[in-house]
């Protein structure tokens, strides 16, 4: 197995399997390794080049089969992530719900499904401030790897986008749509 691939397995590990609080990359680099893997597996996850499409497809597949019913329905949130450098993908002085005012944060749109058998999410975003697609972060947006052909969305076309295809595979999985 190649590094990339182990790097691939022990993340998905530890975001599916692992028992932890946090599923982001400390916890589950000390959970499956070591300390000295933090560093590593953050890397990797910046470098490597996932299938989304794909990886999102077969978790909204296997979530509707879960618990897709016909009274089910989508919830939309939006949710700030507090930061105090100025490096990370998105981040800017904006309006952050963990503070209750504008700070510097990245923000996510999150598109969810609950039914009675259950709930998950099933798509998400990063929410790019419309600053960042400016001409002068242009170096920003190619050093943080954002895509050169992402052009900016408000958060409620983020949500919309987000939860019609998601919305359509829930069909597809049981749901009846009206």
């Amino acid at each position: 197995m190649s590094k990339s691939g182990a790097c691939e397995g022990i993340f998905c590990s530890g975001q599916n399997l692992s028992n932890n609080d946090a599923k982001s990359v400390e916890p589950i680099a000390l959970t499956f390794l070591d300390q000295d893997a933090v560093r590593c597996l953050q890397c990797f996850l910046k470098a490597y080049r996932w299938d989304h499409q794909a990886m999102g497809a077969a978790h909204q597949t296997l979530l509707a089969a879960a618990i897709a019913a016909p009274d089910g329905m989508l919830t939309v949130d939006s949710c700030e992530f507090p930061k105090k450098g100025t490096e990370s993908v998105g981040v800017a002085r904006q309006y952050c719900g963990a503070r209750g005012k504008v700070d510097n944060c990245q923000s996510g749109v999150f598109v969810g499904y609950t039914s009675d058998r259950g709930y998950g999410l099933l798509a998400s975003r990063l929410y790019l401030p419309e600053r960042w697609f400016a001409a002068d972060h242009a170096e920003r947006r190619q050093a943080a790897r954002v895509p050169p052909d992402l052009s900016f969305q408000t958060k409620p076309q983020l949500a919309h986008n987000r939860g019609r295809s998601s919305f359509c595979r829930l069909v597809g999985g049981g749901v009846q749509g009206e």
